[in-house]
């Protein structure tokens, strides 16, 4: 992914949509769908954990997640029947000058023409 010029989110109804450039400077976007969560933080307050591999540009999918953790925990007090977040994975793509993150079932890739 390239950074510039910046990422461009649009919330929908089920669907967190991502449009940034590849490195050649196309426009591609990214489409999380159904979503849970999702929150964009600043890279500069950002702690990206050592010796994790991540590297600017990329999404990546973070295992274990306690925001995922977090999110089930918070389902079962209100529904102790649902199971919709057994399916989530949390995304994170840092993206320029700011990290987002999704919490989603999953996400697709397209070129915007």
């Amino acid at each position: 992914m390239h950074t510039v010029p910046f990422p461009e989110l649009r919330i929908g109804k089920g669907e967190i949509t991502l449009s940034v450039d590849d490195v050649d400077e196309k426009r591609f976007q990214l489409v999380f769908k159904p979503f849970q969560a999702i929150r964009v933080t600043t890279v500069d307050c950002f702690l990206f954990p050592t010796k994790s591999g991540f590297i600017r540009g990329g999404v990546f999918i973070v295992e274990n997640s306690p925001w995922v953790l977090e999110l089930r925990e918070a389902l079962r007090q209100i529904d102790r029947t649902a199971t919709f977040m057994d399916k989530a994975f949390h995304y994170l793509i840092p993206a320029g000058d700011d990290v987002i993150e999704v919490v989603a079932w999953g996400v697709v890739s397209s070129r915007i023409f």
